[in-house]
């Protein structure tokens, strides 16, 4: 697969990642989030995910911030069975909080990055950010003694690690273009 970039950067050496840049086609975008390329389309032609921009041409171009949408929201609907709707409300969740802290300053500290969802007694979606304790630990929020109220994150949730997944994708990115380089390079024979 060859990543296609829409850029006319002509530098040598890396380019900085520009998450709302409109550069990658709904191939490029299958390859990178891991999704098939028919369901992107799929929920393009049914408006269940508002992704990418149309150029002139006819041609769908998307950003880094719509392939993490992608991601997060196939991961839901075939690993979790959620709703398509309910993982495209959660997936824009995701993306709003990349767009906010995800390329902040380190030296600001590390922001909670981490999206709990369950869901409360009449079935409806419940997303919370938390900072989790350790890999694997979560400390769900107290019950207070004699509280009788229903604590959604206090039962069966999901645990979306945001600031690993927005890395991950980084790193393909990179990976992709890096690849792509070496097929593009001429051969000396």
């Amino acid at each position: 697969m060859h990543l296609c970039r829409v850029t006319n950067d002509t530098s040598s050496g890396d380019r900085p990642i520009i998450p709302q840049s409109l550069e990658y086609t709904v191939a490029d975008a299958a390859v990178l989030a891991r999704v098939p390329e028919i369901s992107i389309r799929n929920w393009m032609a049914r408006g269940t995910l508002n992704v990418g921009m149309r150029t002139a041409g006819g041609r769908v171009l998307l950003t880094l911030m719509d392939i993490l949408r992608l991601e997060v929201m196939h991961d839901l609907c075939v690993r979790a069975a959620f709703k398509a709707s309910e993982a495209a409300e959660i997936a824009e969740i995701v993306v709003e909080k990349v767009r906010k802290h995800g390329t902040g300053d380190a030296s600001q500290g590390r922001p909670v990055m981490n999206l709990v969802v369950g869901w409360n007694e009449a079935g409806e979606l419940v997303a919370n950010f938390v900072d989790l304790v350790g890999p694997g630990f979560y400390k769900p929020p107290p019950r207070l003694d004699g509280d009788d109220s229903y604590n959604p994150l206090r039962r069966a949730h999901l645990v979306l690690p945001i600031a690993s997944m927005w890395a991950d994708l980084i790193l393909r990115t990179e990976q992709l273009e890096r690849a792509n380089k070496r097929a593009e390079a001429p051969v000396h024979v």
